[in-house]
């Protein structure tokens, strides 16, 4: 672990992994220290997506194995490099059944190996430092993904080993492959050649640290730019060449870098439009659609190679009399204007709070958002200096947002970090307040409540049912009786919270806030969200399914 470079530990500890917790004691190796097992994988899964790098987990036998697989299938989805080992109860010694383990028949690497790269098992103590390296090969070559060793107490505590350690670089591969040079000139002599191209970036580019060229690209050819994947924060959104998601309507060429497979993306690829496509992920990008060239490479090397190639087939006359021509009709016309109708309302509208949370938060603020229902357009993402981060995530299992968070500020400790929270993704992620408390790892929480699970109602609404022509929307309501979130977040140790329910209120509560993150401490604002509505106007509805079983029983005890 400490030739790979790790610095920190996300664990919730247990009694079988009693060996790697007695080891960890004379390490220097900080412990984040998590109350529930899927919560210490959200926890990593940001620290991974902020650091650009792996994250060390342990986590506890078959049952916190089990517990772990919500967030794992984020892990997996978002392609965050953890690597995971765990206890493991052995089965046959003396019987196929005992507490904690895998049911007779079957093994504990199977219950999370549909959301790792490799997940398998270790008996032999003499041959953990083989087996860690591997982890982190497998953990971090891409497509970078989760990858888990599950050791048997034996393994654990087997004492007077001699292993041999090897210096990180060395079981880590590295990922500085660059593009073939004659299909960096074909690309580049396409794109001279293109009427209408459009530039597709993906969260490679981020991870690869290519946003940069990325910019430069687009603005010397003056490439309109679509985005895709977790990372956000690709391409600055407010400038004037992003045209946001994919799609490929009127284009006559697509040159993707590091982008998710199209059957993935809104918008779809017209199966006539010449499509080019670098990545060094050659397992999961453009499984389902043929491309025109495929480029095995560094996003970030191979953008340079291409920026290279263009100023050597073109003049800068020539590039820039292409710029100047695309410049004119970019496609995005500049910063989202606010209907005045919606500013000052009691509960707030969605589209108040997010231009109050872009105005008020730190120009650089990394933002991690698992609010489905609250308006992001307002948001300046982008890499560059002056603009706000995001760590977003693929896979959509709730409970994330609060440990990913913990996790993004314990990787960047010097920005802001803001979790952006939905009501239900709160409470499936409440034990992670604790972890900020106890680490002293001071994240702004801003709970968008709209006491309501709003994005299934959506749904519900569009299936237009008996659901929309009774109003009465089942397990939608998150009221009666309503959550205290300042008051669950204060008693796992954050500081006092404030509850909102206007603009003028939130811009007051983000102020003292933010003074309580500078000072140290993890603070929580509860903002009044309005409920938006569906195609049958169910937002106005309030009605929860009335049952109490204390009515019902006949002895009062």
């Amino acid at each position: 672990m400490k030739d790979a470079g790790v610095k920190y530990l996300f664990a919730a500890p247990g009694s079988a992994e009693t060996g790697f917790f007695d080891a960890f004691v004379d390490q220097p190796m900080v412990l984040i220290e998590g109350l529930h097992e899927g919560m210490v994988i959200a926890q990593a899964c940001g620290y991974a997506v902020a650091s650009k790098g792996p994250a060390f987990v342990n986590l506890h036998v078959m049952g916190g194995t089990a517990q772990a697989a919500g967030q794992m299938l984020n892990a997996h989805a978002t392609g965050c490099p953890l690597v995971i080992t765990s206890g493991l109860n052995v089965m046959g010694s003396f019987n196929d059944k005992r507490s904690l383990s895998p049911r007779p028949g079957w093994d504990q690497a199977a219950v999370n190996k549909q959301f790792t790269k490799m997940s398998w098992e270790s008996t032999d103590g003499k041959a953990l430092a083989h087996q860690i390296r591997r982890v982190f090969k497998m953990a971090t070559t891409e497509p970078t993904g989760p990858a888990w060793l599950h050791c048997t107490d034996v393994a654990f505590t087997t004492k007077d080993c001699t292993q041999t350690i090897y210096p990180g670089d060395e079981f880590m591969l590295p990922n500085t492959v660059p593009a073939n040079a004659d299909q960096i000139k074909a690309v580049a002599s396409a794109l001279l050649a293109a009427k209408n191209p459009v530039l597709w970036v993906g969260s490679e580019v981020y991870k690869q640290s290519g946003e940069p060229e990325a910019v430069e690209l687009a603005e010397l050819l003056g490439l309109p730019v679509c985005s895709g994947g977790w990372a956000s924060a690709v391409f600055p959104v407010k400038h004037p060449l992003y045209a946001g998601g994919f799609a490929s309507k009127g284009r006559d060429l697509v040159v993707g870098f590091g982008c998710v497979d199209l059957s993935e993306t809104a918008g779809g690829l017209q199966i006539d439009t010449p499509i080019v496509l670098c990545s060094l992920d050659t397992e999961s990008r453009r499984r389902n659609q043929a491309f025109s060239m495929g480029i095995v490479a560094n996003t970030k090397i191979a953008l340079r190679q291409l920026i290279d190639e263009l100023k050597g087939q073109a003049t800068a006359a020539q590039l820039k009399s292409i710029a100047d021509a695309r410049m004119a009709n970019a496609p995005n016309a500049g910063a989202i204007k606010i209907d005045p109708a919606v500013v000052g309302r009691s509960p707030i509208h969605r589209d108040e709070m997010g231009l109050i949370l872009e105005e008020e938060l730190d120009k650089e603020a990394i933002i991690v958002p698992e609010q489905n229902t609250a308006q992001e357009d307002f948001f300046s993402y982008g890499p560059r200096a002056g603009e706000k981060g995001c760590v977003s995530l693929s896979g959509g299992s709730l409970g994330w947002g609060v440990g990913a968070s913990c996790g993004a500020k314990v990787a960047q400790p010097d920005r802001q970090v803001v979790a952006w929270l939905g009501d239900g993704g709160t409470m499936f992620g409440a034990c992670g307040f604790w972890t900020q408390a106890r680490s002293a790892v001071p994240v702004l929480s801003v709970v968008g409540n709209n006491h309501n699970y709003e994005t299934v109602r959506m749904n519900y609404e569009r299936y237009a049912g008996r659901q929309c022509a009774t109003q009465h929307f089942i397990g939608m309501m998150l009221d009666a009786p309503d959550i205290d979130f300042v008051g669950l977040a204060k008693s796992e140790g954050c500081a006092e919270g404030i509850k909102v329910t206007t603009g003028a209120d939130m811009r007051a509560a983000l102020k003292r806030g933010q003074e309580a993150v500078a000072a140290g401490t993890p603070f929580l604002i509860d903002v009044d969200l309005a409920r938006q509505d569906g195609p049958c106007g169910g937002g106005k509805s309030t009605w929860h399914q009335e049952f109490s079983l204390a009515q019902l029983r006949t002895r009062k005890i």
